[in-house]
């Protein structure tokens, strides 16, 4: 049996604005094993997005216990968490959030400058990423000169650009059309079958019935797997 990569057990999640309350998680336990391709889905506010930042440590635990590669990610303070998710998990946003003002090579090696990890061999290993993804012709173009598919494939590139333990994706098809996101699925694909474990957050099934597990969230729960 494969040895699980994440493990949740009863994680909550509240909002608090004043004295208004917002439930956004009631209670998750999951665990996803090492290798795995999940996919989660669900309705807006079922709490796909919170769940997903939970994991990586952007947001902060209510209730409950995260814990990633052995690591509780609930115990660690802001700066722990922020050397651990730049050195750990790569992250691929909806909005790509790419920096304008650099060339597409350079976005790449931002996460190994922040973690130190730049060397002689950085831009070699970017533009390599860059191949993967289908862009070694654009490298030197800065994202408003590319179209939207391939800024979200450059930020696929710069997701892996530390070789994470665990990949994750927020609707990253969400502002492509049907044929570019065929692309980005083929490339998960392939990124999966290196060993990376991922988990996609989707709010259309037939999207994230490309992964291997499906569970949907309704109301911060697990609703069916």
């Amino acid at each position: 049996m494969a040895e699980n990569i994440v493990e949740i057990h009863g994680l909550k999640k509240v909002y608090r604005e004043g004295s208004v309350s917002t439930e956004a998680l009631r209670g998750i336990d999951l665990s996803v094993a090492r290798g795995e391709y999940l996919g989660v889905v669900g309705k807006s506010g079922a709490g796909k997005t919170t769940l997903l930042n939970m994991i990586a440590g952007l947001d902060s635990v209510t209730e409950g216990e995260i814990t990633v590669d052995g690591r509780r990610v609930d115990k660690m303070n802001e700066v722990k968490k922020a050397v651990w998710r730049g050195r750990s998990v790569g992250f691929i946003f909806q909005s790509f959030q790419l920096l304008p003002g650099l060339s597409l090579l350079d976005n790449v090696m931002l996460p190994m400058d922040f973690c130190g990890k730049l060397s002689r061999n950085s831009s070699e290993k970017a533009a390599e990423l860059l191949r993967m993804v289908g862009l070694i012709d654009h490298i030197h173009k800065i994202p408003s000169e590319i179209s939207g598919g391939q800024q979200q494939r450059v930020a696929i590139a710069r997701a892996l650009a530390n070789d994470p333990i665990l990949l994750l994706a927020d609707e990253p098809t969400g502002r492509l059309d049907t044929a570019t996101s065929e692309v980005v699925f083929e490339i998960f694909e392939k990124v999966v079958a290196g060993g990376t474990t991922m988990i996609i957050v989707s709010h259309d099934h037939s999207l994230a019935e490309r992964t291997r597990r499906i569970i949907t969230l309704a109301d911060g729960r697990i609703a069916d797997e």
